[in-house]
């Protein structure tokens, strides 16, 4: 028995599911982006069918060629990180899995999505905790932010005041950071209170085009 996964550029779903049937008894086939122009479906199949002959049916039925198809040998049988991968958030047809194997690769990809989504929650909390910390007495006036002055006086937020208080944020709290990460910061925080930051980044980029 070989263990493959495959992808191939297709909107045929009847024509895949075909194939699958016709060489396993256990698949997992997954279409994507099928009303777009980067259609294609993911498969993982187990079967006796050799691989040149797997290659050569897919060049004669898709017409693809080499360049809209790829295959690969598998030395894990289900690999439940790729059939997560196959499933997620996409239209996909099996055989030969039980329901509690199903239940599994779903329970794994919730599992990645939530961890994904506590990364992404955790980059904002930084910002947020810097804005809370650092911009509480910022405010907008007229579509621009200005920031109480120790004279007491309304002052536009400088390029210079908003990295001071990023560099400080990370100064009082004594929190690690690496110098990319500061920038990023520093430049997602320019652009919402400088005015003037978002023409520069703008004439910039276009100038390194």
């Amino acid at each position: 028995m070989e263990y493959y996964k495959i992808r191939i550029d297709t909107t045929d779903k009847k024509l895949v599911l075909s194939l699958m049937s016709k060489w396993s008894s256990t698949y997992l086939c997954s279409f994507e982006n099928q009303d777009m122009e980067n259609a294609h479906c993911h498969i993982y199949i187990e079967t006796l069918v050799k691989n040149a002959t797997i290659r050569n049916r897919i060049r004669k039925d898709f017409g693809t060629g080499n360049g809209a198809y790829s295959m690969k040998s598998l030395d894990e049988v289900k690999p439940i990180e790729y059939l997560a991968y196959c499933i997620k958030d996409k239209d996909f047809h099996f055989e030969g899995f039980t329901s509690e194997e199903i239940e599994k690769i779903k329970a794994y990809d919730k599992k990645i999505k939530e961890q994904m989504k506590e990364k992404k929650q955790n980059r904002k909390t930084v910002l947020t905790l810097i804005e809370e910390s650092m911009f509480s007495d910022a405010y907008l006036d007229n579509g621009h932010w200005l920031y109480k002055h120790t004279d007491g006086t309304s002052r536009y937020f400088c390029k210079e005041i908003v990295i001071t208080r990023v560099v400080d944020y990370y100064k009082n709290t004594g929190k690690l950071v690496r110098e990319f990460a500061m920038v990023s910061q520093c430049q997602t925080l320019l652009l919402k209170y400088h005015s003037g930051y978002s023409s520069i980044l703008v004439q910039r980029i276009f100038e390194k085009m």
